[in-house]
């Protein structure tokens, strides 16, 4: 089987969430019911790491709120590298068929 690693930063580093993208649930806090990955292997190890990108919370332009989030908004990695902050993320190693959802 081929197995790719998966990295994953903001609430994505938490377990629960990311499984409900594989299984297919409502992750806590969330609003949407995701349907799962047709592979619904889950990960076969994980690993923490910290990337010197900044990250952020934004909603999309002119919105109050997301349809999953609500008010809260969706995290992203600034593209500037800054050697002074760190940012920390999960690696997933899930299978190759995972990510064709």
């Amino acid at each position: 089987m081929a197995y790719v690693w998966y990295s994953a930063y903001g609430l994505n580093v938490h377990e629960q969430r990311f499984l409900c993208y594989i299984k297919g649930c409502t992750p806590r806090f969330g609003r949407k019911c995701h349907k799962g990955f047709t592979d619904k292997t889950p990960p076969v190890d994980k690993k923490a790491i910290t990337i010197n990108y900044p990250l952020y919370f934004a909603l999309p332009d002119r919105k109050t709120e997301t349809p999953n989030w609500g008010v809260g908004g969706v995290a992203f990695i600034d593209p500037q590298e800054d050697k002074k902050l760190k940012t920390f993320c999960r690696m997933w190693k899930i299978t190759k068929t995972n990510m064709m959802k």
